[in-house]
């Protein structure tokens, strides 16, 4: 309800009052009312019934009671019979001031006052364990706020003017974004950001990824919003319809205009040719009919023509996912994946080389890929050349992944057509 945006609030309000900084303060605090709420009903619950005293331990002058909120080990001394008279008033012994805490997710006795019979009192308190140990918890900004304004329909579409408001971890790429002026009325970018799959783990980042692309696109590269098609979550249909779509914008725009592809999301390979694959959201990984062939892709955006086409892939198509482990748990090992040659006038730039992951770069929340592809756009604001960019991201993600991933990924170049030779003159930013 916190994070709903109200029906007369501004959106730069909504913004000012819902962000990533402001979710973790609401949550804390939330969380700490909610503890101390649940903690509150404990005290009416515990009987003297329900603690089981246990042999009395003679050397350290210790008895201990078993509880369902953990053992309670209370000094009892052996002088004057003490220890004695404790167990024979157990049964009419009763309880007072009981506290609990959280620890390792189950409720605690904190503290707690036995009264014997005679009216004497002994105390257990574990004070140095009484802090709340809050577990780590990875908060899907994005997916709170889909639900919270009533968008969780998977494949939308947000280069309308009615899309939402999306909220996530910003890292460096995401708060300084370059706005140039620049101004490129004849460029076109699709981009695609699969996280959410229904059939197979999620691409961790992949959202914020196209997001802070897009951005880039608009602010920085001066592409028009509405020259920039922006998918996420996108089913197979979304996909070929994405295609479409920039089929006709080229052709209204004229043969002069530069496209630029840009997906984020599942590669797979197909175990018997070894055919390289895009994985929409809805598709199941064994069935390769559910996914988009690379080599299908390649075709569609060479038959536009366009006079470029600049496709960044920030995908692997080895079978492997960002979180190390396989995309089809029935697969145990990484498949080399057939090479698919681009064509026409293509700059393909993709995240990894052979049986190689495209890894996650998690401290940004982006992938490796895309982080440093943003980096290199942000630092020359896009007047950086395709080689040039290309040589750095393949640098920093050789270099970084090995250090923060502890993993080999190697980014690869592939060219086509005039773009073979003009790549190393031809700028992303016109």
């Amino acid at each position: 309800n916190w994070t709903r945006r109200g029906e007369f609030e501004k959106v730069a309000d909504y913004q000012l009052r819902v962000n990533d900084r402001t979710i973790l303060a609401e949550y804390d605090r939330l969380n700490k009312q909610a503890s101390a709420d649940y903690l509150e009903q404990y005290s009416h619950k515990l009987r003297i019934n329900d603690l089981k005293l246990q042999p009395y331990d003679a050397n350290n002058e210790v008895y201990k009671i078993e509880s369902a909120y953990g053992p309670i080990l209370l000094n009892v001394p052996l002088k004057n019979n003490e220890a004695e008279l404790f167990r024979a008033g157990w049964n009419n012994t009763h309880f007072k001031s009981p506290r609990y805490y959280i620890k390792d997710d189950r409720v605690r006795i904190a503290s707690i006052t036995f009264v014997t019979p005679a009216n004497k009192t002994y105390t257990f308190n574990v004070n140095d364990d009484i802090t709340y140990a809050n577990t780590r918890v990875d908060i899907d900004f994005e997916a709170i706020l889909r639900h919270a304004n009533g968008n969780d329909m998977a494949g939308s579409e947000s280069s309308d003017s009615n899309a939402g408001v999306r909220i996530t971890l910003r890292s460096d790429v995401d708060t300084d974004i370059p706005e140039t002026g620049r101004h490129a009325p004849n460029t076109v970018a699709v981009i695609i950001a699969n996280e959410d799959y229904a059939n197979v783990s999620k691409v961790r980042s992949a959202l914020n990824d196209g997001e802070a692309f897009r951005l880039y696109c608009n602010k920085t590269l001066g592409i028009p919003e509405q020259n920039i098609r922006f998918y996420t979550n996108a089913t197979l249909g979304s996909m070929l319809r994405s295609i479409a779509d920039l089929r006709h914008t080229v052709d209204a725009l004229g043969a002069g205009s530069d496209v630029i592809f840009y997906y984020a999301g599942h590669g797979m390979p197909d175990e018997s040719t070894h055919d390289a694959f895009l994985l929409p959201v809805d598709a199941d990984g064994m069935i390769t009919e559910s996914c988009y062939p690379l080599s299908r892709l390649y075709k569609e955006l060479a038959d536009l023509n366009a006079a470029s086409v600049m496709v960044f892939l920030d995908a692997c198509f080895s079978g492997a996912q960002r979180d190390g482990g396989m995309l089809m748990a029935a697969r145990g090992v990484a498949i080399k994946p057939k090479t698919t040659a681009p064509a026409g006038n293509m700059f393909v730039l993709s995240a990894a080389s052979d049986k190689e992951t495209a890894l996650p770069y998690a401290e940004k929340n982006h992938g490796m890929f895309t982080y440093y592809l943003l980096k290199k756009l942000q630092q020359t604001k896009g007047n950086v050349t395709l080689k040039e960019l290309g040589d750095y991201v393949t640098d920093q993600v050789k270099r970084q992944s090995n250090l923060i991933n502890k993993k080999p990924q190697t980014p690869s170049v592939t060219t086509s057509g005039n773009m073979t030779k003009e790549y190393h003159k031809k700028k992303l930013r016109p």
